[in-house]
């Protein structure tokens, strides 16, 4: 009785082992992505309050840059606020699922990137004909999108502008979303 007892012991352990990996895992990959997803608005942020700090040539130009500061907080808010919603979803694991427009997905993943797409020169298509939304958890097609566009724009090749398509497909009994890069 003993030997069945550490038997099942050591299976136990065995299985709390492997859940306890499988947790450091996803933590790995929540802090990695926290850190991605931060650190264009809070660049921007730094960015615009240097700006604030130098001498302006005229008022006006001051003025300009306390919207763009705001704009900025509100969006370094909302990648916040996405990132506790994965958080959440980890304790429940279906329960945001929504229906997403994806058009509306890239204009915001557009406005985060704009500084970005811009300085690149990057040219970014969308073919949203087959299918304009998504079934999805909305906070991690967000995340998907900007990481994939904004790796898209930071690993363009050095004399060519990006040039970034994003596409849908309804393949028989799946979804398929497509983002394809020229570097």
């Amino acid at each position: 009785q003993l030997s069945k007892q550490n038997e099942n012991l050591e299976v136990e352990v065995g299985k709390r082992t492997k859940e306890l990996s499988e947790y450091a895992h996803q933590l790995e990959q929540f802090a990695f992505i926290s850190a991605h997803n931060l650190r264009a608005p809070v660049a921007r942020i730094l960015g615009l309050g240097q700006l604030l700090d130098m001498p302006a040539e005229n008022k006006v130009e001051k003025e300009q840059i306390y919207p763009k500061l705001i704009q900025t907080a509100q969006e370094l808010d909302h990648v916040v606020k996405d990132l506790n919603t994965i958080l959440e979803l980890k304790k429940n694991s279906d329960s945001n699922i929504t229906s997403v427009d994806l058009e509306i997905v890239m204009q915001a993943v557009r406005k985060t990137l704009e500084s970005e797409i811009a300085l690149s020169h990057a040219t970014i298509s969308i073919d949203f004909r087959q299918l304009d939304k998504l079934q999805t958890v909305k906070p991690y097609l967000d995340s998907i999108l900007y990481n994939l566009i904004s790796n898209a724009i930071k690993y363009r090749h050095p004399n060519r502008d990006p040039l970034i398509h994003v596409k849908t497909e309804q393949l028989q009994d799946e979804i398929c979303l497509t983002i394809s890069f020229l570097l």
